[in-house]
């Protein structure tokens, strides 16, 4: 399929087959499939975040786009809390105030919310980048809500708070979760995309200044990128390969924030 296309460009191709078929069958009219435009908005989501990292703002615009019409049309769907937290995160990443605004105000039902992994996931995802209030309200509240989750769900709530504390500089969140996420990532199965979480952590500590936490974590995220490639060839999953690709874009910005702590200041 598309040979010679990156498996980036198969899935925005994908991508915006299926968003031009749904948006006909709405604007008809017609029943559609919910868990369908789910599970197209989940690959939006995620292409939007590898764009968004590689600063590729006109090609998001089209996605934030999509993203909005078809989230105002989901929800009740128990996904469209964390779906609307990678659309800020992206937002926030492309440091687009606009887009900033309308996730902002889908994503005031938070606190209304029950409790889930996908809502523990999108006050993850909001906590990243909100104000200092916002911030100090919730994430405790965040932290208990993800202590209840379980298994890969809670790993990947940790992983979002760690962010979260990173980014905000709050040195005494970090060190109260930072052991837990560390201790049980490493039995996160490959196929929840554990080479994506293994780099977040890092790039968490690199933000905070936790350089052993960094060194310490290399080589899990080297194995992890490794397997998760060999993966993409010989098993031809999807779910792999979406997981190398978020990853690769991600390690670029771990990379360039690494290299910004670690090298040495010219003499004055």
């Amino acid at each position: 399929m598309f040979r010679g296309f990156s498996y980036q460009q198969e899935l925005a191709i994908d991508c915006y087959r299926q968003s031009e078929k749904f948006k006909k069958t709405i604007a008809q009219k017609q029943a559609y499939d919910i868990s369908a435009l789910v599970a197209l908005n989940i690959d939006l989501s995620l292409l939007l975040l590898v764009e968004a990292l590689q600063n590729n703002a006109l090609r998001c615009q089209s996605i934030f786009n999509d993203m909005h019409y078809f989230l105002e049309r989901l929800s009740d769907a128990k996904e469209v809390n964390w779906l609307w937290g990678r659309y800020y995160t992206a937002a926030h990443l492309l440091k687009d105030t606009e887009n900033i605004k309308i996730a902002n105000v889908h994503l005031q039902q938070l606190s209304h919310s029950k409790p889930s992994e996908y809502n523990a996931w999108a006050w993850g995802y909001f906590l990243i980048h909100a104000n200092h209030i916002q911030y100090n309200c919730y994430k405790e509240k965040t932290l208990d809500a993800i202590l209840n989750l379980k298994g890969s769900d809670r790993v990947w709530g940790l992983v979002l708070l760690t962010k979260a504390a990173a980014t905000q500089q709050d040195n005494a969140l970090y060190q109260k979760i930072i052991q837990k996420v560390a201790t049980h990532i490493a039995d996160l199965p490959l196929e929840d995309y554990k080479a994506w979480a293994v780099t977040e952590l890092r790039l968490s500590a690199v933000i905070i200044g936790d350089l052993p936490l960094s060194y310490a974590l290399e080589k899990a995220q080297r194995d992890a990128q490794t397997e998760v490639t060999l993966n993409s060839y010989i098993k031809h999953q999807t779910g792999y390969k979406k997981d190398k690709m978020i990853t690769s874009a991600l390690n670029e910005v771990l990379l360039a924030k690494f290299s910004q702590i670690t090298q040495p200041r010219s003499r004055m």
